[in-house]
């Protein structure tokens, strides 16, 4: 059975029982194994990081902020194989981390529901999927599933977006579709496919994903895009 290593950084004793409650729970319904590491402050955490795969950082920390702790692990490079969850009683402040890559959010109070489909996103991330090769700017690139935010139709072309940058791939949405692992992406309209891991939340007709970007939700798409979603959230 593979490790997951996770650490915590959390100044806030209640959160810190709250998420050791859950983890147990989660490995054993999940049937994973976890050790887990806390640190009550971003100096502790930069001084004593190792290779975790999944950090729940804390935005208000005393001396370094969770979005400064963030930054000075990037610099370090320290982060590249890590899925930051960033946790915070102000919803608001999470515009201000997506330049640190941060794979999700939890608000304060944490609710078992999101903490369970939180850790269920990340983990389903650390599976590639499949690999195509794309051009962007000019050069030919691999991506993989999980490096695919939504696609674009573009006649006989599609428009790739990805965390690189918008890839090209001479390739019809239809047949792309039928290349993508089944459950973790929808067509939500008939020139675009979302991956649903990558949705925030829907705004009437369009979809917001955790880029901030928004694509079109076609109205005779939306029950079944929120069939998909439910599904792809409770669905491990």
């Amino acid at each position: 059975m593979q490790l997951i290593k996770i650490a915590v950084c959390d100044d806030e004793e209640q959160i810190k029982h709250t998420v050791e409650c859950l983890l147990t729970e989660y490995s054993e319904l999940r049937k994973i194994k976890t050790k887990t590491d806390f640190f009550l402050s971003g100096e502790a955490l930069v001084s004593a990081w190792s290779d975790y795969d999944i950090l729940f950082l804390d935005i208000d920390l005393p001396g370094l902020d969770g979005i400064e702790t963030a930054e000075a692990l990037m610099n370090s490079r320290k982060t590249d194989s890590c899925n930051i969850i960033m946790l915070s009683f102000l919803p608001e402040r999470f515009q201000e981390t997506y330049h640190i890559k941060a794979r999700d959010f939890i608000i304060k109070p944490i609710e078992k529901k999101k903490f369970f489909s939180s850790l269920d996103y990340v983990l389903r991330e650390r599976n590639p999927g499949n690999k195509f090769t794309v051009t962007i700017d000019g050069r030919s690139q691999d991506v993989y599933e999980k490096d695919i935010n939504y696609i674009e139709s573009d006649g006989n072309f599609c428009n790739i977006y990805t965390r690189f940058g918008i890839g090209r791939l001479y390739i019809t949405i239809s047949s792309i579709k039928d290349l993508l692992t089944k459950g973790t992406y929808y067509q939500c309209h008939r020139s675009y496919i979302v991956c649903l891991g990558k949705v925030r939340k829907t705004l009437g007709n369009d979809i917001q994903l955790i880029s901030g970007d928004r694509i079109p939700l076609s109205r005779s798409k939306r029950k079944g895009f929120e069939t998909a979603l439910s599904d792809y959230v409770f669905n491990f």
